[in-house]
């Protein structure tokens, strides 16, 4: 799937129909019967101080032409409803989730999509300036609504509009086949449509999308509240299980010690003997990792660190087998929920961002209009806009970090070692003033891209290339995005779908270089940041190395594991080390990059870019 392909267009289409459902059908002639409810309908938009325009509204069209729904010829293709079953809908008035499933199922592929309408500019500027007398009264509910309903429309409105829109596809994707398999869901969702006497069928198209789209917003919001009441739960099992590998860790410390003892008393023959047992289940790597902690403490003392305690899974696999069954069944069962969760919540995300599309058209349409234009589908508009805004928020809030699993609770989870010393930090941005404070800040920002041997961040992609991604779109403001997509992918606004370029999806989506190449191979394999004929790749390296200190939590950690030797969970930056603490955040972290990487995970020497000669370190184009 291609970054700014036809899938972001499409989705983008997808809105017309919707704000087509917003205003064509308040667009036919008034007749003279309707006079009075125009009248009072502008009254009433005067009673709640909505601002209104003050030029003169446009001469109304013949109601044959009078539709800002997209021509029926761009809509005319498979997928869509016919006006047969458009009629049974309406004639039902109210319809479930169920019932829309054919417009849901449309938003889930780019060819319906695309389809649906044209863009959504084209769709406000065609739209009509009069309100269609008489369509306001059979809006079912419209008269239950509050006063004060519009202002509160506008206000929604503003403080979502300025919401920056990012989302991958991929996820998104995701979330409407998770909608669109879940029957028993959408039965339960139901809508109360308008009466439908006067609609073209391409208004009755627009009404029932912007109703399945409402439909898709209350699940998203009942998703999210089942993943927020979820994680509670996964909190509380995490605590369980940080306590039993405490436990297998601390038993692990106890042979070990023996060991320190043996080996302390000079009695060869048992030191032989032991270290022939420790040799069937821990390496000469793992000894010598264990060593590392010194011989001054019992290392019961380090039972509380990251790689000590996978150390001690590994250990408990061989020396108690039964035991280790029991672990693991635990174990695949949490980080099992613990990636549904994640998934399900990045899915919910990514269609928050897909609604500020939306978001922002009906604020451009109310502050360019008069408000009655759009109150034949207030209703609609109105439940829509209330009810994304979590979501809308969800998506802001996790735009460049990816949903982060975080206990409730503050915790530490990074140990930095250095001259001997120990000090424990909660955040990562803790970590980077230690790092700066003792100049190997420096050592970060350089080792972040490397020619020769993978990078920091290469690390990060060869197993998770939108974590890779996130970690640049963190660092590169929005504005320097925009301009890399620009000038070196040829990408414009059009091809981003009116989304923010982000790193994330372009690297997840296997997005090219205009030669035809995998963006990944010069922008992460390697160290263009002083190469002229590199210029737009060695900024974005420069711009990353130079504000690596934005990277949070999650992201550090995912950086410390993937370049970490084996299972030990720590990476040295010259006379810092980084070691992780046991922690909810960090267990999943590991467990879920042991699970997604497999070998590399467990000390395999990942694939290396190809090396290339001084004369020809040049970008690939």
């Amino acid at each position: 799937m291609r970054y700014g392909s036809s899938v972001d267009r499409g989705r983008a289409r997808i809105f017309s129909a919707v704000v087509a459902g917003l205003l064509s059908i308040c667009t036919a002639t008034p007749g003279a019967a309707g006079d009075k409810q125009t009248k009072g309908v502008r009254d009433w938009v005067d009673k709640v101080g909505l601002p209104t325009k003050t030029q003169p509204a446009p001469a109304p069209a013949p109601v044959a032409n009078a539709t800002a729904a997209p021509a029926t010829s761009a809509i005319a293709a498979a997928n869509l409803r016919s006006p047969q079953s458009m009629a049974q809908l309406f004639a039902k008035k109210t319809v479930t989730g169920e019932d829309l499933k054919q417009e849901l199922n449309a938003m889930k592929t780019a060819e319906s999509r695309a389809a649906l309408a044209q863009s959504v500019s084209e769709v406000t500027a065609e739209a009509a300036g009069e309100s269609k007398p008489g369509f306001m009264s059979r809006i079912p509910g419209v008269n239950r609504l509050p006063g004060s309903v519009t202002g509160k429309l506008q206000g929604l409105a503003g403080d979502m509009v300025n919401q920056t829109v990012g989302f991958s596809d991929k996820s998104l994707d995701d979330f409407f086949n998770t909608l669109t398999g879940d029957s028993a869901a959408l039965r339960n969702e139901t809508i109360e449509l308008p009466d439908s006497a006067g609609m073209t069928a391409e208004h009755q198209r627009s009404v029932l999308n912007m109703a399945a789209l409402l439909v898709a917003t209350r699940i998203g919001g009942k998703m999210m509240k089942a993943g927020q009441d979820q994680f509670a739960n996964l909190e509380t099992d995490y605590t369980k299980l940080l306590e039993r590998r405490q436990k297998t860790a601390e038993l692990m410390a106890d042979v070990l010690d023996r060991r320190r003892q043996i080996l302390a008393a000079g009695d060869e023959a048992k030191a032989r003997g032991m270290e022939q047992d420790l040799k069937k289940w821990l390496t000469p790597e793992d000894i010598k990792f264990i060593d590392s902690f010194g011989t001054d403490r019992s290392l019961r003392e380090f039972a509380g660190d990251l790689g000590m305690q996978n150390l001690a899974i590994k250990f408990l696999r061989h020396s108690d087998p039964k035991a280790y069954a029991e672990y693991k069944t635990e174990r695949d069962g949490l980080i099992g929920r613990t990636g549904a969760y994640v998934r399900s919540m990045t899915g919910v995300s990514a269609f928050g961002a897909f609604s500020t599309l939306f978001v922002r058209e009906v604020t451009k349409t109310v502050k360019t209009k008069n408000m009655h234009q759009i109150l034949t589908a207030m209703p609609f508009s109105y439940q829509f806009m209330t009810e994304v805004k979590p979501l809308v928020e969800l998506s802001a809030k996790t735009l460049y970090t990816g949903i982060v699993v975080e206990p409730s609770k503050a915790q530490n989870q990074y140990r930095l070692v250095q001259a001997a010393q120990e000090s424990d930090h909660q955040h990562a941005k803790e970590v980077f003033k230690v790092l700066a404070t003792a100049g190997e800040d420096t050592r970060m920002a350089d080792a972040l891209f490397r020619d020769g041997s993978p990078g920091f961040v290469s690390r990060v992609y060869q197993c998770d290339s939108a974590a890779a991604g996130l970690l640049l779109d963190k660092a590169v403001s929005e504005a320097e995005r925009r301009k890399f997509a620009e000038s070196y992918l040829g990408m414009n606004g059009a091809a981003m779908g009116g989304k923010p370029f982000l790193f994330s999806n372009a690297l997840l989506d296997g997005q090219t270089t205009p030669s035809g190449a995998k963006l990944a191979e010069p922008l992460l394999n390697k160290d263009q940041r002083n190469i002229a004929e590199a210029v737009q790749i060695g900024n974005v390296q420069r711009l990353t190395a130079a504000n690596f200190d934005e990277w949070n939590d999650a992201q550090l950690t995912r950086l410390v594991l993937a370049n970490a030797e084996g299972p030990y969970a720590q990476m040295q930056l010259g006379t810092v080390l980084i070691r992780l603490v046991p922690s909810m955040s960090t267990v999943y972290a590991y467990e879920s990059y042991v699970d997604s990487c497999g070998r590399t995970a467990n000390g395999a020497t990942p694939a290396r870019p190809k090396k290339k000669s001084a004369k020809n370190n040049k970008e690939t184009r």
